[in-house]
């Protein structure tokens, strides 16, 4: 227990070194970006974080990256990138089996945006590369969203010990907050933002810590379709 105390305090320590002279509201445990292809990402996509001297090494983690490139072929050349989701008619797909749909898949991979909307630039830092294994931090300030890698390993000493931003967003482009938790166990959040993209990471709450939706209280259920955006028009009717 003292362990699992420690490590939620050091946690919050991170955080309070990546956010100097801010007022933290929460600060979350969120996990990777999910796509149908997220083991097809690119590895040089993917942005090299926590290589500061101080930060322990993971061996395994290094093999892991190895055999998944291996595995998807990424070491063919540099054709293969993220395909973002774009378009009208995507996005009209994408909110039609975004409620009532049977399929935990489906759920957390529902994500839409360019390469340089505010999702699209969460997705690629959600996908870093390191030496070390990484946890991501989501910490919410009175005005920044900010998405943290830090150090996750099993001796405390080495837990949090560094700190790294990977990505950042004022709090008021963060439009939407919706909830794709259901029976199975599936505890993602999707961040929608006002230029029309969303994305939903794994989203839980560190241990004795404040939840999420005190943070966020009119934070949508699965039962509320996506909100419209201006940015991406619905598609015309056939006639």
């Amino acid at each position: 227990m003292a362990s699992a105390q420690a490590r939620v305090e050091k946690a919050l320590q991170a955080a309070r070194r990546a956010c100097p002279s801010e007022s933290i509201d929460g600060v979350f445990i969120v996990r990777r970006g999910e796509l149908p292809d997220s083991l097809q990402t690119p590895y040089g996509q993917r942005p090299r974080v926590l290589d500061q001297q101080q930060v322990k090494a993971a061996p395994f983690h290094k093999l892991g990256d190895v055999l998944a490139r291996v595995l998807t072929l990424d070491f063919l050349g540099p054709k293969k990138s993220i395909r973002f989701k774009t378009g009208a008619d995507v996005r009209a797909d994408n909110r039609s089996r975004s409620t009532g749909t049977s399929s935990l898949d489906e759920v957390s991979s529902l994500f839409f945006g360019a390469e340089d909307s505010h999702a699209g630039r969460l997705l690629v830092a959600s996908l870093p590369r390191s030496k070390a294994n990484v946890q991501h931090l989501l910490c919410v300030t009175r005005t920044r969203v900010k998405l943290l890698h830090i150090p996750r390993t099993k001796r405390l000493k080495y837990y949090a010990n560094a700190v790294e931003v990977g990505w950042q967003a004022d709090r008021e482009d963060l439009e939407w907050t919706r909830s794709t938790a259901w029976e199975h166990g599936n505890q993602g959040i999707q961040y929608g933002f006002t230029d029309g993209s969303w994305i939903t990471l794994p989203t839980f709450s560190l241990a004795g810590q404040i939840d999420f939706t005190d943070v966020f209280p009119h934070t949508l259920t699965k039962q509320d379709p996506i909100p419209p955006n201006a940015n991406y028009p619905e598609p015309e009717p056939s006639k």
